[in-house]
Formats: C-alpha cells, sequence, structure tokens
C-alpha cells in the first residue's frame, strides 16, 4: 500500500509532466501556425502586389489607348473639317443639275463664283485651300491686289512652305511681279535643305540675269549667300566665276583661298 504522502508525491509530478508536456505542445503548435501565418501573410502580401502591378499595367494601358484616340480624333476632327471645307468650295464653284437622268456638276459663273467662295473665305478666313481659290478667282477678274494679299495670305497659312513658296512665285510670274518673285525665290534659297542650295542659287541668279534684278548680281549678295553656306562649292564656283567675268582677280583668289580652307584633309 502507498502512503499518502508518496500518492500526493507521485500525482504532483503527475501532473507537472502532463503540464510540461502541454506548453511543449502548445510551444509548437504556436510555432507551426505562426510560421503558417507569416507563410500566409508572404503569400497576401505576394498576392497585393502582384495585383497593384496588374492594376498599374491596365492603368497605363488605359492610359496610352486614351491617347492614341485623341490623337486619332483630333487626326480625325483635321480631316473632317478639310473634308467640310472642301465640300462648301465645292458648292461655290458648282450646281448640279439633271442630265439626261443623273446630276451634272454645272460651274457658276466666274463673278458669282469669286462671291460664293468670300462667302467660304469669311467662314474660314486662313484656310490656304480657300485663300488659293479666293486668289485664282480675283486674278482671272482682274483684281491684282486683292490676290497678291490672297496668295501672300496663302503663303503663311500652308504648312508646306516649299509648295506655298512656289505656288506663289508662279502667280507674281505670271503677274510679271519680277521683284517680288525674286524676294519669294530667295525664301526658297534659305528655306531649302544644304543639297538643294546651290541649284536654288543657279535659279535665283540667272533669273536676276534675265530680269536685270541688280540685288541679286552684286558681289555683296553672292558673299552673303556664301557665307551662309561657307561648304557649297557650286555656289562658291560661281562667285569665283563672276568675279572673273569682272576681271576681279584679286577677290576671287582671295574667294579661292577661303574656299581650300573649308575643304576636308584628303579631298
Amino acid at each position: 500500500m502507498f502512503r499518502k504522502q508518496e500518492v500526493t508525491d507521485l500525482l504532483y509530478r503527475c501532473i507537472r509532466g502532463v503540464s510540461a508536456g502541454w506548453r511543449l505542445i502548445r510551444s509548437k503548435l504556436a510555432t507551426e501556425i505562426q510560421g503558417q501565418f507569416v507563410l500566409h501573410t508572404s503569400k497576401i502580401r505576394l498576392s497585393l502586389l502582384y495585383k497593384a502591378m496588374a492594376v498599374i499595367v491596365v492603368a497605363a494601358a488605359i492610359f496610352y489607348s486614351l491617347r492614341a484616340v485623341k490623337a486619332d480624333n483630333s487626326r480625325d476632327a483635321g480631316s473632317q473639317s478639310s473634308d467640310d471645307t472642301a465640300t462648301q468650295l465645292e458648292a461655290a464653284l458648282y450646281t448640279r443639275t439633271a442630265f439626261f437622268g443623273s446630276q451634272a456638276l454645272v460651274p457658276y459663273p466666274t463673278a458669282e463664283a469669286r462671291d460664293r467662295i468670300a462667302a467660304v473665305f469669311s467662314k474660314h478666313p486662313e484656310d490656304p485651300l480657300v485663300l488659293r481659290t479666293l486668289a485664282e478667282f480675283d486674278e482671272k477678274l482682274g483684281r491684282v491686289d486683292d490676290a497678291v494679299q490672297e496668295m501672300n495670305a496663302f503663303a503663311r497659312h500652308e504648312t508646306d512652305k516649299s509648295y506655298a513658296l512656289e505656288t506663289l512665285a508662279s502667280f507674281l510670274d505670271r503677274r510679271a511681279m519680277f521683284d517680288q518673285e525674286g524676294e519669294t525665290i530667295e525664301r526658297l534659297l534659305q528655306l531649302a535643305p544644304p543639297a538643294d542650295r546651290a541649284e536654288l542659287f543657279g535659279r535665283l541668279v540667272e533669273f536676276a540675269r534675265v530680269h536685270s534684278l541688280a540685288k541679286y548680281q552684286t558681289a555683296a549678295f553672292y558673299q552673303q549667300i556664301l557665307e551662309q553656306n561657307p561648304t557649297a562649292f557650286e555656289i562658291i564656283e560661281q562667285y569665283v566665276q563672276k568675279l572673273a567675268d569682272e576681271q576681279n582677280y584679286t577677290e576671287a583668289l582671295k574667294v579661292l583661298r577661303q574656299a581650300g580652307d573649308q575643304v576636308p584633309n584628303g579631298r
């Protein structure tokens, strides 16, 4: 038989053992739960990061799509505006008449068409197509001053400056306005890419010779162009030839020496 004290000690040790075992189990469970929680939290954070990145990508795609749509709409609006202007010009120039069961375009008389174009111009005062068309009709009707003003406005508003200046030069040539035509060719020369300047310079010099425009036949003008285009050897050649024709050999040799300094070594 166990004594009472021994039974009490045995029960106490059992309770302590059970308590220690429970603490160990609880500690292991807590560690496992904490590990799972950390892993779960990491997975949540990673999932949130992926979602945030997806939102950013989608937002960027939407932003650039909207920009592209806006640009397309802008181009479409410009195209639509141009089409509307062309339609208005056609309506100003022609009337539709039935002809053997179909519609035919019959031009209005010149004076009436000019007034109708002027009405379109009042709505589109800076449209280059309207300005050029109005100038053509004013030229036909002998309204030269108005036509000159309109053609100059056309040249200002036309985005293709080379085309605008060539069109203006042709108009001025028809009107024998050679001084202004020379100035227009000079503007073309200044606007042209370097590879085309020698040809335009020759065109201007020949034009000046034919129409006796002294401004473009002076040594000062040649020197000005040469300073703007120091490596344009065809211009240099023309300048030297002019000086030789004038028997200004000293200046010709000076120009040749200056040109020699511009030639790369070994050329």
